[in-house]
């Protein structure tokens, strides 16, 4: 099949995915960057909406939380005490489970300064890691903007939510997807063909033309050897994905909620043997401004269990040494709860890291509930220092590459 560039400009690439386009693998530079040293793996879990930290790392021996929550307080006696001053929410039985394993970091008091209360605002402060301009490139695809992505064309992956901004760097990207069935070269939604037809004819004829530019034989553009190369592994990736993954069968039941599905993919992937080295996951539903008990109660059992199967998980495919797991959430809740027994947008919040590597326990001691910054809690560990762990110590990096200024890495790892 012959096809002139002039007439594939034309008519351009379709998307790889929600989003990725093929033509940003061109934008990729051929020189081999620096190497990373680990195969190791993070996935990030995105808490939209705003955690209430108060709620899941509860002060309970603080008279104060009480004073401050009078219908919201979680009863002493039922709180999974963890250090005799702190203790999970009643729900994050399963997460509790993983703490007495000594693999979950509970860190403590996590923000940055000057925070931002708006949903979008502060979601791209922690997705970009930058409180000063937060519209710029994602934190780890900065870090993979510095790697030899080589061995894999997408390095990181997010399945759902918003925070796929922190995957997006300017040599890197990473495909969206919300299942494995929508992760394809040529989505038919992309098409804009209202017949079934039409559009497994025309996605016929797009994938043979795509072959055929890239072809072996000295077809169009293959003085450009990078391009070819970058382009096919970009074919062969989203064309044999279903494949790869299809071989293995979980032995463990996962719950049957939105981030349990999430996590049973990625524990997919991950054992399928693709180098993708960072994936985002995202759970919605926690900017509770009213009515919170119940819907909290279960967003914290959705947490627990879902992590606590995707450990089983990838400890059944010998992989549980090489991932951990990272939550995180735009920003905590007020101190105070509101008229209508839900809690508005404050400041600094708890976060959780699981992993065999992980040292656990409790950092640090618990915010004051006395000395607020305006009815919030105050930050005491910048989410930076989090991140500067996370890249060095875990991913092999080096961080002063990825923000303004060297931070000191959070006491995290064993």
């Amino acid at each position: 099949m012959e096809l002139s560039r002039r007439e594939f400009s034309k008519r351009g690439l379709l998307t790889l995915s929600s989003a990725m386009v093929v033509p940003a693998f061109f934008q990729r530079t051929a020189q081999a960057l620096e190497a990373t040293s680990s195969d190791n793996i993070l996935v990030l879990i995105q808490l939209a909406g705003g955690n209430d930290g108060l709620n899941t790392v509860v002060p309970y021996s603080d008279p104060l939380y009480y004073q401050n929550r009078p219908t919201l307080g979680l009863a002493r006696d039922a709180v999974l005490d963890l250090n005799g001053k702190v203790g999970l929410h009643p729900q994050l039985t399963d997460m509790k489970t993983l703490y007495d394993e000594k693999i979950v970091k509970v860190v403590q008091g996590v923000g940055y300064p000057n925070a931002n209360r708006s949903h979008f605002k502060s979601t791209d402060i922690w997705t970009t890691g930058n409180p000063v301009h937060p519209e710029g490139t994602g934190w780890l695809g900065r870090y993979f903007d510095g790697q030899d992505n080589s061995k894999h064309p997408f390095p990181s992956m997010a399945l759902g939510g918003s925070g796929q901004k922190a995957l997006k760097g300017t040599l890197t990207g990473a495909p969206t997807f919300q299942n494995i069935n929508s992760f394809r070269l040529f989505p038919d939604q992309e098409m804009g063909m209202e017949r079934q037809a039409d559009v497994t004819v025309q996605r016929e004829k797009d994938v043979g033309a795509f072959k055929a530019l890239h072809r072996m034989d000295g077809g169009h553009f293959a003085q450009s050897g990078f391009l070819k190369d970058a382009s096919m592994k970009a074919f062969v990736s989203s064309e044999n994905l279903q494949k790869m993954i299809g071989g293995y069968n979980s032995p463990v039941n996962y719950p049957n909620n939105e981030l349990a599905n999430q996590l049973k993919l990625v524990g997919k992937l991950i054992a399928s043997g693709l180098k993708t080295r960072a994936y985002h996951a995202a759970i919605g539903g926690f900017d509770t401004h009213s009515n919170q008990a119940g819907g909290h109660a279960a967003r914290m059992s959705q947490i627990g269990g879902s992590l606590l199967a995707f450990m089983r998980d990838l400890r059944s495919m010998k992989k549980a040494d090489k991932v951990v797991i990272m939550t995180y959430s735009e920003f905590g809740r007020r101190v105070k709860e509101n008229g209508s027994r839900g809690t508005d947008h404050g400041a600094a919040a708890p976060l959780f890291v699981i992993g065999e590597k992980v040292k656990g326990g409790v950092s640090g001691d618990h915010p004051s509930l006395a000395e607020l910054d305006g009815g919030d809690l105050k930050y005491s560990i910048d989410f930076r220092t989090v991140y500067t762990a996370m890249i060095e110590q875990w991913l092999g990096g080096k961080s002063d590459r990825v923000f303004d200024h060297q931070f000191q890495a959070a006491s995290i790892f064993a």
